[in-house]
């Protein structure tokens, strides 16, 4: 009896005819047949009645994974909107970017929206394309986590003891000191840049000590600002003050005495601001240093220093090859400067005709009185390649090549300057280089580094998630490396010419980190020379710290930042619960055929691999580099930064 009834409840399941149509929402509340048209019958009878038909719910498949997003991002937004803030934190939560997402250059380093830390209620932009941006970026990724904060830039002279310094009124050297001064200043700082002519110098300085009256306020302004520079790239001619910058009344003197708003520029108020520029970094005070190099790239425009101008309104040709090195100094700090801090250069190359600086037709007396030409023109290349590896590497604005083609184009460029520099510019390993000779070479091993450590970070990231170093492509692999390589050279330059390293520089405690910091993450994903890294790492440290107590201010910053990288090493070994594999034997590289101490970056550039990968077309670039970047940040998100 019971099988009967299953027999026909199954038959009816089976003959059941399929469902008719929704009613409209008139003949449901009618309870009246309804044929579903639109209008149904019974609505075009009745007299203006709207046929509506109730929103079908579809059923829809969705992967469970979605739904708990969803769960977890209600959940947030309950979280922050049952939280009071105020309208700061308000904003400075505005400005936090996304986790998820990268821009589209590809590289790692860079997201997509703007990195802003609160800091004295006004929150300060920070360039990626920063060494102590990218220290904090490895932090992020070493340890998984929000909690890693960037290390806010507390030390730098302030505006209140360059404002104590101006009160003092720094009273006039003696004229044997003067003379010393300006004497070691173009002896040294002024074999990379041009801040004035020594014979244009010499003539301020005699007046200043016969006739002081007959001194304009604008070559005073130049003498004093000369007076700062020398003492803090000369401190043996600094005289004893206690707790005071080296030159530190002498800037502040200067900058009472600058004109803010010349309407009449000159030349000497440009060549001031290089000085002020350069100064300013000594200080720590990138920011003051990008704003000085910034007015004087607009008024050297306004003096139309970017243009030729014609021997018949300017017959002498000093004169003219003067404002060709004036010019070329402006941009090769700009960009330079704009390159340490991550911001933009002021102004386009396509919007520059003056042709590059030249020894042709000069004296030997003329020579001696600038800055080599040959000096100039290999410091502007390559203030050029820093500037495009900013605007192209480090840039949010749309661009449809691959990261990593434009990773090939800075290569080809780097490739290019090596190759053409000037025999006088160039270091020859059976000869000691003078300091404005490594001080180049420092400079081009930046730019490699600027270049390459999105791709080493990315290595990192690889073989941390993977424990495998065989699912690199060998031509990353090959980039990571040679990023490495360069980093080795700059600690073993910076090594050798420990002594006759200024020890207040800016830009050598700058690349001494960079270089550190490189050889932290080698330490860490790279399998060749592992040791030998971790000691040029310490080694590097200890020269940091040497810098800091001999009264370097920025390596007093970059100590903490590499400190806080110790802290973070430490943590992360701790946490790995193996030891991380070694380089299969298809990731060997061709470099290791030369000891890692006489590597240097040009070599590393010129090795067979690195020239095949610059040999590639985009379709093999593209095939060679087949992991995302996009993939780098998913967990790892910016934190609300605190100050």
């Amino acid at each position: 009896m019971e099988t009967t009834r299953l027999s026909k409840a199954s038959e009816h399941r089976v003959s059941k005819k399929p469902r008719k149509s929704v009613a409209c929402q008139r003949c449901h509340s009618h309870k009246i047949k309804c044929d579903g048209q639109k209008p149904c019958k019974n609505c075009r009878v009745a007299d203006n009645v709207v046929c509506e038909y109730p929103i079908k719910d579809r059923k829809t498949t969705v992967r469970e994974s979605y739904i708990n997003d969803l769960l977890k991002e209600i959940e947030r937004l309950k979280k922050d909107a049952s939280t009071p803030q105020g309208d700061d934190q308000q904003q400075s939560q505005g400005n936090t970017p996304e986790p998820s997402t990268t821009t589209n250059s590809g590289n790692p380093l860079v997201r997509d929206d703007a990195w802003f830390v609160p800091l004295d209620q006004s929150p300060i932009f920070i360039g990626e394309a920063a060494c102590t941006a990218f220290s904090s970026r490895l932090r992020q990724l070493l340890l998984h986590t929000q909690a890693e904060i960037h290390i806010a830039r507390t030390h730098y002279i302030q505006d209140s003891q360059i404002l104590q310094a101006a009160n003092e009124n720094a009273p006039w050297p003696s004229r044997p000191q003067a003379y010393l001064l300006v004497e070691s200043v173009i002896a040294t700082v002024g074999q990379c840049y041009h801040l004035s002519s020594l014979s244009s110098v010499r003539s301020y300085l005699e007046k200043a000590y016969t006739d002081r009256s007959s001194l304009s306020q604008m070559q005073e302004c130049k003498l004093f600002a000369l007076f700062a520079l020398a003492q803090v790239y000369s401190p043996r001619l600094a005289e004893a003050q206690d707790m005071v910058f080296p030159g530190l009344p002498y800037f502040a003197r200067a900058r009472l005495l600058l004109p803010v708003l010349p309407e009449r520029a000159t030349a000497d108020h440009v060549e001031v601001l290089i000085s002020l520029t350069i100064y300013s970094l000594a200080m720590n005070r990138r920011h003051s240093a990008y704003w000085y190099i910034g007015s004087a790239m607009r008024l050297s425009m306004t003096l139309g220093l970017h243009h030729n101008i014609a021997e018949s309104q300017l017959p002498d040709l000093a004169a003219r090859q003067m404002r060709a090195r004036l010019w070329w100094t402006v941009y090769a700090l700009d960009r330079f400067i704009a390159s340490k801090i991550g911001h933009s250069a002021f102004i386009l190359n396509d919007s520059i005709e003056v042709s590059p600086p030249s020894d042709a037709g000069l004296t030997d007396a003329q020579k001696g009185d600038v800055v080599s030409a040959d000096y100039i023109c290999a410091s502007m290349r390559l203030a050029s390649i820093a500037g495009e590896t900013i605007s192209t590497l480090y840039s949010r604005k749309k661009d449809d090549r691959p990261f990593v083609q434009k990773v090939q184009a800075i290569f080809k460029s780097l490739r290019d300057w090596s190759a053409t520099l000037p025999e006088s510019v160039r270091m020859w390993p059976d000869k000691p280089a003078s300091w404005h000779i490594v001080a180049l070479h420092l400079s081009f091993n930046q730019c490699v580094i600027l270049a390459t450590r999105p791709t080493l970070l990315q290595v990192f990231h690889v073989t941390n998630r993977t424990n495998r170093k065989d699912e690199i492509p060998q031509a990353t692999f090959m980039l990571a490396e040679t990023c490495v390589h360069t980093a080795r050279h700059t600690c073993r330059l910076l090594t050798q010419a420990w002594t006759a390293l200024p020890a207040l520089d800016y830009s050598s405690a700058q690349y001494l980190f960079a270089a550190a910091t490189i050889l932290a993450v080698s330490n860490l994903c790279l399998g060749s020379n592992a040791q030998a890294d971790k000691e040029t790492f310490q080694s590097a440290h200890h020269l940091m710290q040497q810098l800091d107590r001999l009264g370097n201010i920025a390596a007093r910053e970059f100590c903490q930042h590499l400190d806080a990288v110790l802290d973070c090493i430490t943590r992360f070994e701790a946490e790995k619960s193996e030891q991380l594999l070694g380089i299969t034997p298809q990731q060997s590289s061709s470099m290791d055929a030369l000891r890692m101490d006489e590597m240097t970056s040009e070599m590393a550039i010129f090795q067979p691999n690195v020239q095949d990968f610059l040999s590639f077309d985009n379709a093999d670039l593209e095939a060679l580099f087949p992991f995302d970047t996009t993939d780098i940040w998913p967990y790892v998100s910016m934190p609300d930064f605190e100050a």
